[in-house]
Protein backbone atom coordinates (compact mmCIF):
# COMPACT_ATOMS: atom_id res chain seq x y z
CA UNK A 1 0.00 0.00 0.00
CA UNK A 2 1.35 3.41 -0.97
CA UNK A 3 1.76 5.89 1.87
CA UNK A 4 1.57 9.61 1.13
CA UNK A 5 3.35 12.30 3.12
CA UNK A 6 2.33 15.99 3.19
CA UNK A 7 5.98 16.99 3.41
CA UNK A 8 9.48 15.65 3.94
CA UNK A 9 10.21 15.12 7.62
CA UNK A 10 13.82 15.44 8.83
CA UNK A 11 14.25 11.66 8.91
CA UNK A 12 12.89 11.28 5.36
CA UNK A 13 15.16 14.07 4.14
CA UNK A 14 18.14 12.38 5.75
CA UNK A 15 17.16 9.08 4.15
CA UNK A 16 16.83 10.71 0.71
CA UNK A 17 20.23 12.37 0.90
CA UNK A 18 21.91 9.13 1.95
CA UNK A 19 20.87 7.32 -1.24
CA UNK A 20 23.47 6.82 -4.00
CA UNK A 21 21.07 7.89 -6.75
CA UNK A 22 17.79 9.81 -6.99
CA UNK A 23 14.96 8.57 -9.21
CA UNK A 24 11.83 10.28 -10.51
CA UNK A 25 8.63 8.73 -11.85
CA UNK A 26 6.69 10.07 -14.82
CA UNK A 27 3.91 8.98 -17.16
CA UNK A 28 3.02 9.53 -20.83
CA UNK A 29 0.05 11.63 -21.90
CA UNK A 30 -2.28 8.65 -21.61
CA UNK A 31 -2.11 5.08 -20.38
CA UNK A 32 -2.05 3.39 -17.03
CA UNK A 33 1.60 3.00 -16.20
CA UNK A 34 4.55 5.07 -15.02
CA UNK A 35 8.24 5.07 -15.84
CA UNK A 36 11.09 5.46 -13.38
CA UNK A 37 14.42 7.03 -14.38
CA UNK A 38 17.63 8.01 -12.58
CA UNK A 39 17.86 11.77 -12.29
CA UNK A 40 20.42 13.05 -9.82
CA UNK A 41 23.23 12.29 -7.41
CA UNK A 42 22.54 13.58 -3.87
CA UNK A 43 26.19 14.51 -3.46
CA UNK A 44 26.24 16.81 -6.50
CA UNK A 45 23.05 17.21 -8.56
CA UNK A 46 20.15 16.72 -6.14
CA UNK A 47 19.17 18.88 -3.19
CA UNK A 48 16.22 19.23 -0.81
CA UNK A 49 15.38 22.94 -0.64
CA UNK A 50 12.64 22.76 2.01
CA UNK A 51 10.12 20.18 3.33
CA UNK A 52 8.00 20.56 0.19
CA UNK A 53 10.54 21.31 -2.49
CA UNK A 54 13.51 19.48 -4.04
CA UNK A 55 15.66 20.32 -7.04
CA UNK A 56 17.77 18.22 -9.38
CA UNK A 57 19.81 18.68 -12.52
CA UNK A 58 18.68 16.37 -15.29
CA UNK A 59 21.43 14.37 -16.91
CA UNK A 60 21.82 13.56 -20.59
CA UNK A 61 20.76 10.00 -21.28
CA UNK A 62 18.78 9.62 -18.06
CA UNK A 63 15.49 10.57 -19.71
CA UNK A 64 14.17 7.08 -20.21
CA UNK A 65 10.66 8.48 -19.76
CA UNK A 66 11.23 10.79 -22.73
CA UNK A 67 11.67 7.97 -25.20
CA UNK A 68 8.61 6.33 -23.64
CA UNK A 69 6.61 9.47 -24.38
CA UNK A 70 7.84 9.43 -27.97
CA UNK A 71 6.25 6.05 -28.42
CA UNK A 72 3.32 7.09 -26.19
CA UNK A 73 2.96 3.81 -24.33
CA UNK A 74 6.30 2.22 -25.13
CA UNK A 75 9.02 1.43 -22.60
CA UNK A 76 12.79 1.52 -22.50
CA UNK A 77 15.31 0.13 -20.04
CA UNK A 78 19.05 0.73 -19.64
CA UNK A 79 20.80 -2.29 -18.10
CA UNK A 80 23.96 -0.65 -16.81
CA UNK A 81 24.47 -3.46 -14.26
CA UNK A 82 28.19 -3.82 -13.41
CA UNK A 83 29.21 -1.65 -16.38
CA UNK A 84 27.56 1.38 -14.81
CA UNK A 85 29.78 1.13 -11.75
CA UNK A 86 32.89 0.56 -13.87
CA UNK A 87 32.34 3.57 -16.08
CA UNK A 88 30.16 6.16 -14.41
CA UNK A 89 29.22 5.94 -10.76
CA UNK A 90 32.61 5.75 -9.07
CA UNK A 91 32.14 2.22 -7.77
CA UNK A 92 34.79 0.39 -9.78
CA UNK A 93 36.81 -0.31 -6.61
CA UNK A 94 33.82 -1.21 -4.43
CA UNK A 95 32.79 -4.83 -4.08
CA UNK A 96 29.45 -3.61 -2.69
CA UNK A 97 28.74 -1.51 -5.78
CA UNK A 98 29.74 -4.36 -8.06
CA UNK A 99 27.27 -6.49 -6.10
CA UNK A 100 24.54 -3.95 -6.85
CA UNK A 101 25.41 -4.30 -10.51
CA UNK A 102 25.10 -8.08 -10.28
CA UNK A 103 21.62 -7.66 -8.80
CA UNK A 104 20.59 -5.38 -11.66
CA UNK A 105 21.83 -7.77 -14.33
CA UNK A 106 20.05 -10.80 -12.90
CA UNK A 107 17.26 -10.20 -10.38
CA UNK A 108 16.38 -6.78 -11.78
CA UNK A 109 16.19 -7.98 -15.37
CA UNK A 110 14.02 -10.97 -14.52
CA UNK A 111 11.62 -8.88 -12.44
CA UNK A 112 11.17 -6.38 -15.24
CA UNK A 113 10.60 -9.17 -17.75
CA UNK A 114 7.84 -10.59 -15.53
CA UNK A 115 6.31 -7.13 -15.11
CA UNK A 116 6.34 -6.46 -18.86
CA UNK A 117 4.85 -9.90 -19.53
CA UNK A 118 2.06 -9.26 -17.04
CA UNK A 119 0.99 -6.06 -18.76
CA UNK A 120 1.89 -7.19 -22.29
CA UNK A 121 4.46 -4.41 -22.71
CA UNK A 122 7.15 -4.50 -25.37
CA UNK A 123 10.23 -2.45 -24.50
CA UNK A 124 13.56 -1.35 -25.89
CA UNK A 125 16.47 -2.45 -23.71
CA UNK A 126 19.73 -0.53 -24.16
CA UNK A 127 22.44 -2.97 -23.11
CA UNK A 128 26.18 -2.25 -22.68
CA UNK A 129 28.47 -4.82 -24.26
CA UNK A 130 29.87 -5.63 -20.81
CA UNK A 131 26.36 -6.53 -19.61
CA UNK A 132 25.71 -8.65 -22.68
CA UNK A 133 28.88 -10.70 -22.15
CA UNK A 134 28.57 -10.88 -18.35
CA UNK A 135 24.87 -11.87 -18.24
CA UNK A 136 24.29 -13.73 -21.53
CA UNK A 137 21.41 -15.86 -20.24
CA UNK A 138 19.47 -12.90 -18.86
CA UNK A 139 20.05 -10.89 -22.03
CA UNK A 140 18.94 -13.88 -24.11
CA UNK A 141 15.69 -13.92 -22.13
CA UNK A 142 15.14 -10.28 -23.15
CA UNK A 143 15.78 -11.10 -26.80
CA UNK A 144 13.65 -14.22 -26.77
CA UNK A 145 10.68 -12.28 -25.33
CA UNK A 146 10.68 -10.18 -28.49
CA UNK A 147 11.99 -6.94 -27.00
CA UNK A 148 14.18 -4.60 -29.03
CA UNK A 149 17.84 -4.30 -27.94
CA UNK A 150 19.84 -1.14 -28.57
CA UNK A 151 23.42 0.09 -28.18
CA UNK A 152 24.71 1.52 -24.89
CA UNK A 153 28.52 1.46 -25.13
CA UNK A 154 30.61 -1.31 -23.61
CA UNK A 155 31.59 -0.40 -20.03
CA UNK A 156 29.41 2.72 -19.66
CA UNK A 157 32.50 4.71 -20.62
CA UNK A 158 32.47 8.47 -21.20
CA UNK A 159 32.58 9.17 -24.97
CA UNK A 160 33.64 12.78 -24.36
CA UNK A 161 36.86 11.55 -22.72
CA UNK A 162 37.71 9.18 -25.57
CA UNK A 163 39.55 9.63 -28.84
CA UNK A 164 37.65 9.16 -32.07
CA UNK A 165 39.50 5.86 -32.54
CA UNK A 166 38.42 4.60 -29.11
CA UNK A 167 34.82 5.59 -29.77
CA UNK A 168 34.86 3.82 -33.12
CA UNK A 169 36.42 0.69 -31.60
CA UNK A 170 33.71 0.50 -28.92
CA UNK A 171 30.92 1.11 -31.43
CA UNK A 172 32.33 -1.43 -33.88
CA UNK A 173 32.62 -4.13 -31.21
CA UNK A 174 29.20 -3.57 -29.65
CA UNK A 175 27.47 -3.18 -33.01
CA UNK A 176 28.84 -6.53 -34.16
CA UNK A 177 28.00 -8.13 -30.81
CA UNK A 178 24.36 -7.06 -30.94
CA UNK A 179 24.02 -7.95 -34.61
CA UNK A 180 25.24 -11.48 -33.95
CA UNK A 181 23.28 -11.80 -30.71
CA UNK A 182 19.96 -10.60 -32.13
CA UNK A 183 20.33 -11.87 -35.68
CA UNK A 184 19.86 -8.34 -37.02
CA UNK A 185 21.66 -5.01 -36.62
CA UNK A 186 20.55 -2.62 -33.86
CA UNK A 187 18.51 0.44 -34.86
CA UNK A 188 18.76 2.56 -31.71
CA UNK A 189 21.38 3.86 -29.32
CA UNK A 190 21.73 5.79 -26.08
CA UNK A 191 25.09 7.22 -25.06
CA UNK A 192 26.70 5.71 -21.96
CA UNK A 193 27.79 7.85 -18.99
CA UNK A 194 24.93 10.35 -19.67
CA UNK A 195 27.32 12.02 -22.11
CA UNK A 196 27.94 12.12 -25.83
CA UNK A 197 30.70 13.50 -28.03
CA UNK A 198 30.85 15.91 -30.94
CA UNK A 199 31.60 12.97 -33.23
CA UNK A 200 28.85 10.77 -31.79
CA UNK A 201 26.07 11.45 -34.28
CA UNK A 202 28.31 10.99 -37.31
CA UNK A 203 29.65 7.72 -35.92
CA UNK A 204 26.14 6.38 -35.37
CA UNK A 205 25.09 7.42 -38.87
CA UNK A 206 28.10 5.62 -40.35
CA UNK A 207 26.75 2.39 -38.84
CA UNK A 208 23.20 2.98 -40.02
CA UNK A 209 21.75 3.71 -36.59
CA UNK A 210 18.28 5.22 -37.04
CA UNK A 211 17.61 6.91 -33.69
CA UNK A 212 19.31 8.03 -30.49
CA UNK A 213 17.85 9.31 -27.22
CA UNK A 214 20.94 10.86 -25.65
CA UNK A 215 20.18 14.52 -26.34
CA UNK A 216 17.76 17.04 -24.84
CA UNK A 217 16.89 19.57 -27.56
CA UNK A 218 13.14 18.95 -27.20
CA UNK A 219 10.67 18.01 -24.49
CA UNK A 220 9.07 14.82 -25.81
CA UNK A 221 9.13 15.28 -29.58
CA UNK A 222 11.32 13.48 -32.08
CA UNK A 223 13.73 15.69 -34.03
CA UNK A 224 16.70 15.42 -36.37
CA UNK A 225 20.07 15.60 -34.69
CA UNK A 226 22.55 18.18 -35.94
CA UNK A 227 26.24 17.72 -36.59
CA UNK A 228 28.84 20.46 -36.62
CA UNK A 229 27.49 22.73 -33.87
CA UNK A 230 30.26 24.96 -32.51
CA UNK A 231 30.48 27.27 -29.51
CA UNK A 232 33.03 29.47 -27.82
CA UNK A 233 34.11 28.57 -24.30
CA UNK A 234 34.75 31.27 -21.72
CA UNK A 235 38.44 32.12 -21.33
CA UNK A 236 38.92 34.49 -18.41
CA UNK A 237 42.52 35.13 -19.44
CA UNK A 238 41.27 36.94 -22.55
CA UNK A 239 39.14 40.01 -23.15
CA UNK A 240 35.42 39.34 -22.82
CA UNK A 241 34.79 40.43 -26.41
CA UNK A 242 36.81 37.43 -27.58
CA UNK A 243 34.46 34.87 -26.03
CA UNK A 244 31.10 36.67 -26.11
CA UNK A 245 29.90 34.80 -29.19
CA UNK A 246 26.73 32.79 -29.90
CA UNK A 247 26.50 29.10 -30.67
CA UNK A 248 26.80 28.38 -34.38
CA UNK A 249 24.39 25.70 -35.54
CA UNK A 250 25.57 22.92 -37.81
CA UNK A 251 23.48 20.90 -40.26
CA UNK A 252 20.52 18.61 -39.61
CA UNK A 253 21.13 14.93 -40.27
CA UNK A 254 17.79 14.53 -42.00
Amino acid sequence: MVKFYPSLSPDLSEWCMSQPLFYIASAPRYGDHINISPKGLPSTTFSILDPNKAAYIDATGSGAETIAHLYDNGRCVDIDAVAGWLGSYGGEDSTSDISRGMFAGTVGVQRLLKLFDKYKIKATWFIPGHTLETFPEDCAAIRDKGHEIGLHGYSHENPADMTIEQQRDVLDKTYKMLTEFCGKPPKGSVAPWWETSKEGAELLLSYGIEYDHSMSHEDCQMYWLRTGDSWTKIDYSKKAEEWMKPLVKGEDTG
